[in-house]
């Protein structure tokens, strides 16, 4: 049995970071530098095809600068 809700709000939080990180006019390599990540992850999680860990979303969130209780609470 598949859990959509959660498949949905991971899809919510990807686009909820890509959106963020354009506002910040951030190229996908920058963040992930700022992360310690390749830019194909970076691209890969925005387009889901891959799920993050909970450990990568706080540092994606830390490095844009947003709480990720706060995105969240958003979806």
């Amino acid at each position: 049995m598949r859990d959509t809700i959660s498949e949905q709000t991971v899809k919510k939080l990807a686009l909820k970071f890509k959106e963020l990180r354009l506002e910040q006019n951030l190229s996908q390599a920058k963040l992930a530098e700022r992360i310690g990540m390749s830019d194909r992850a970076i691209g890969l999680i925005e387009n889901n095809e891959r799920i993050p860990t909970i450990l990568t979303c706080l540092k994606i969130c830390r490095a844009l600068g947003v709480e990720l209780g706060e995105l969240l609470r958003g979806i």
